[in-house]
């Protein structure tokens, strides 16, 4: 009986600390996409860490997404752990899915939005201080992530890179909702609301 106790107070323990819901094999990326600000996991090794642990068991997983982005090396790192699971991964955008959290939105498996989400994509922010040398160095990487995130975005959706640079750059925020995002093809559904309210 001890040993059914601790193994379910792990799994509980794992549902909390990860935002993990291991019935319906769920994963809630909520809030930013950004490194630990205080010592111990940051939310994305969290979600990081879930996604592989779902992987290790058959059948879908969901990843459901709200937030206002991040840094553009968590958004990569957590693209590529998406992209190269063996299970299927269904993204949900709900709420705002922004700046860094559009590219994890669009590279699902199998892409929805709530009805009343919004995407809204632009170009990334760079804070380069210290020797000339050091900041035309982060300059350059500047414009490759910026690079990528275009040509990782023409992968998922009906644009192509040139046109996702053009976009942000004219409209510095391109906001699009649930009817707008479906159509661009960053999902390729809208969830309807309830009718059984």
């Amino acid at each position: 009986m001890a040993g059914v106790t601790e193994k379910f107070v792990d799994i509980v323990k794992l549902a909390l600390d990860y935002g993990v819901d291991l019935s319906k094999r769920r994963v809630f990326l909520h809030g930013d996409l950004e490194g630990a600000d205080t010592p111990g996991e940051s939310h994305i090794e969290k979600v990081t860490k879930a996604l592989l642990l779902l992987d290790s068991t058959e059948g879908p997983i969901e990843l459901w997404i709200n937030s206002p982005g991040g840094y553009m090396v968590e958004m990569f790192g957590l693209y590529d752990i998406i992209t190269t699971r063996q299970n299927k991964i269904v993204t949900i955008g709900f709420g705002e899915i922004a700046s860094a959290a559009g590219l994890i939105l669009a590279c699902g498996d199998e892409r929805k939005v709530t009805e009343n989400a919004f995407f809204m994509a632009h170009e990334s922010a760079s804070e380069v201080m210290g020797p000339k040398s050091l900041v035309d160095a982060k300059m350059v990487q500047w414009e490759r992530e910026n690079n990528q995130w275009a040509i990782l975005m023409s992968r998922h959706t009906k644009h192509t890179k040139a046109w996702w640079i053009k976009s942000w750059k004219e409209k510095k925020e391109m906001w699009l909702n649930s009817k707008e995002m479906l159509r661009h093809g960053l999902v390729d559904s809208v969830i309807p609301r309830s009718t059984q309210r």
